[in-house]
């Protein structure tokens, strides 16, 4: 949060290489949305197979992940598991931090 703040542009470097910089406000609009959901009934980590869900999470029922794509097709697959509990929002900057991190090789 404190880079939000101070900062217009970031840049995001893994093992001595820049793998990205841009300012943070196209960062933070990458289109990425960090979901958690509270499921009623078993689901397995293979129900979450989806190139558009990066950072899958699972604590018992419950599931947190990272989803980049069409919003109408993530309701969709979502609407074949029976939740509980469903909140849908932006990730902070830290959490693209990672994505980029974990996704780039």
């Amino acid at each position: 949060s404190e880079i939000q703040k101070l900062c217009d542009r970031v840049a995001i470097i893994k093992e001595g290489k820049i793998i990205k910089i841009d300012t943070i406000e196209n960062i933070s609009s990458g289109n990425y949305k960090k979901v958690r959901l509270e499921v009623k009934d078993d689901v397995k980590l293979s129900n979450f197979k989806n190139k558009s869900i990066t950072n899958l999470k699972m604590n018992g029922k419950i599931f947190t992940f990272l989803y980049s794509g069409d919003l109408d097709k993530l309701i969709s697959m979502l609407s074949e598991i029976n939740l509980s509990k469903i909140t849908i929002e932006d990730p902070t900057l830290e959490e693209i931090f990672i994505h980029y991190y974990d996704k780039v090789n």
